[in-house]
């Protein structure tokens, strides 16, 4: 028998290219007062929500009885969602970041800044891009089946990012999604209201 669940997420804002602005916060607050009594019962540790731009999450934040702990979104250096993440932390929401290093499409890990760091630092450009959401205060959320990879991703404390260097990786932001341009993908939920 299950006793608790440690994250509940609600995935996606509400249906694919809806613009009804007041049908689509309806339906965020209906499903979210469902979390909240999950969350309440103790049945949840923590609520969260997936893939909510701040448009999405000030009407959620101002309804709700207990807001969002926790907004995964995709973040890379090449998708920074800058405006999102600091309504997030401002409102002590844990950002999380799906797809932190591009997932190999977007081309971060051959990015000359990225590789010239990781010369410098003598380490791997995914551990770069790591300490880069580290010192940004984002989860990142690496996906591998490679145990070394999975052991170099948390050897990421050894070495420091300057302020500039960290400024000049969030300034490689292209607003390029790891679904832009693939056939069956998503529509970014910047097109939902």
């Amino acid at each position: 028998m299950l006793g608790y669940v440690d994250l509940l997420l609600m995935h996606w804002p509400g249906p694919w290219g809806s613009t009804d602005e007041a049908l689509n916060r309806k339906m965020r607050l209906a499903a979210w007062e469902v979390f909240e009594e999950y969350y309440t019962a103790g049945k949840v540790r923590a609520i969260g929500v997936s893939n909510f731009l701040k448009h999405h999450l000030e009407p959620l934040v101002k309804d709700a009885k207990v807001k969002p702990m926790v907004n995964q979104l995709e973040i890379s250096p090449y998708l920074t969602q800058t405006e999102c993440v600091e309504f997030c932390q401002q409102n002590n929401i844990l950002v999380q970041a799906w797809s932190p290093l591009g997932s190999g499409v977007t081309g971060v890990l051959t990015d000359p800044l990225i590789k010239s760091l990781s010369e410098k630092y003598k380490k791997n450009v995914g551990q770069v891009v790591l300490r880069w959401f580290y010192r940004k205060g984002i989860v990142p959320m690496p996906k591998s089946d490679n145990e070394a990879e999975m052991q170099g991703n948390l050897d990421i404390f050894d070495f420091e990012l300057t302020a500039d260097e960290v400024s000049s990786i969030t300034g490689l932001n292209k607003d390029r999604s790891t679904t832009a341009g693939v056939v069956g993908a998503a529509i970014p939920s910047s097109d939902i209201a």
